[in-house]
């Protein structure tokens, strides 16, 4: 629902995250979690997208910049890759990684660009499992204003590498490799969990009355409340719209005037 909010913490390592449903259509949710160290924020809003003429498969794409802001000044922003998700209608049900991600270090020139499905120069790595990745850390030099599309191609195939840093490998299931150091293994760190603030906001996610009466186990009162809470949410949309319009027209006659 339109200004939702959740609220909870990682107590073992000192965060805390917040985060609202800023937008009914297209659905999107903004969130910010907060280190002694460093803050991560940004926004969650999907694209999809079917693919083929038998439409058996569906990209997904995350919309929107992610970024870490350190406590010196430094930031390091990053895109997600899409989402692949075959057999919607026949054959095996996939879920997989595919494209590239970039994060970027505007301040010092530093980029890191990671290729899904791709194995680069190490023969090692099994070509045949999509959950491979590979990938390069370097210093990059600014393009002066190329067009969106050529940027793209150029940075995905390390085209804007001014000087290498390391190489990176590894699997987005199972562990990553930055040059023969490994710096995180899934069989090896304990899983974080987080824990809902005792006093959230009225507009907590906990308080939404069709999922209290469902955690009760009545489906007839949580049905009827979804129900009221949609009602409300188009009821409350139009009133917006009706809002827009009004300060448009009202902009519209102040620039005749």
């Amino acid at each position: 629902l339109l200004g939702e909010t959740y609220q909870a913490s990682f107590p073992q390592h000192g965060i805390s995250i917040s985060i609202e449903s800023t937008s009914h259509s297209p659905n999107i949710a903004n969130f910010l979690l907060v280190h002694k160290d460093f803050k991560f924020w940004g926004k969650y809003e999907y694209i999809t997208r079917l693919e083929g003429s038998s439409k058996n498969s569906m990209l997904i794409h995350h919309q929107g910049t992610n970024h870490v802001d350190f406590n010196d000044g430094q930031r390091i922003s990053f895109t997600w890759p899409q989402i692949q998700i075959t057999g919607l209608t026949t054959g095996d049900r996939t879920c997989k990684y595919v494209g590239s991600m970039q994060f970027v270090d505007e301040k010092n020139k530093i980029k890191t660009l990671i290729k899904f499905g791709d194995t680069g120069n190490d023969k090692s790595l099994p070509k045949k499992r999509n959950d491979i990745f590979s990938g390069k850390i370097y210093f990059y030099n600014q393009a002066e204003s190329p067009s969106k599309k050529k940027s793209d191609k150029n940075e995905a195939n390390y085209k804007d590498m001014k000087e290498e840093i390391c190489t990176l490998h590894g699997s987005w299931l199972e562990y990553l490799q930055v040059e023969q150091e490994e710096v995180w293994n899934i069989n090896k760190e304990t899983p974080t969990q987080y824990v809902p603030v005792e006093n959230p906001l009225p507009s907590d996610v906990r308080f939404r009355e069709d999922i209290v009466w469902l955690k009760r186990n009545n489906k007839l009162h949580a049905q009827e409340w979804k129900l009221i809470l949609e009602e409300r949410q188009r009821y409350e949309r139009k009133l917006r719209m009706a809002q827009s319009q009004s300060q448009s027209q009202s902009q519209g006659k102040s620039k005749k005037k």
